[in-house]
């Protein structure tokens, strides 16, 4: 059922636009999904106050959900070798695929959707 789609346009409130991040955040949405929900409603609303039926956007007045930052560490040379270790003793039929991720910095679909040289 839509949070805000019972209420008309012009009755938006900007405490409405606030309530509805914090329910999605409540009910377990990752921060990401809730700025994303922000970016679409803000990005409405802005064609709303665009073609007259606005005067301004409520979503503005509200700031975006946070989303935390992730600190990226990518892997050593030494535990990149461990896999392609394993992977070689155990005579694995995904040895090669292991050793083009690893040194081509494929992303998965990239790697799924190879298929060789032609």
């Amino acid at each position: 059922m839509p949070v805000l789609g019972r209420q008309k346009l012009s009755a938006l409130r900007p405490e409405a636009v606030q309530t509805l991040y914090a329910s999605k955040l409540e009910e377990g949405l990752a921060p990401l999904t809730a700025a994303k929900i922000h970016a679409v409603l803000h990005r409405a609303l802005e064609m709303a106050v665009k073609w007259d039926y606005l005067p301004r956007n409520v979503a503005h007045a509200e700031a975006k959900p946070t989303v935390p930052k992730h600190d990226i560490r990518p892997p050593e040379p030494a535990e990149l070798t461990r896999p392609l270790e394993v992977a070689g003793g155990t005579h694995d039929r995904l040895a090669s695929l292991w050793t083009l991720a690893i040194y081509s910095g494929c992303r998965q679909g990239e790697l799924l959707g190879w298929r060789g040289p032609t």
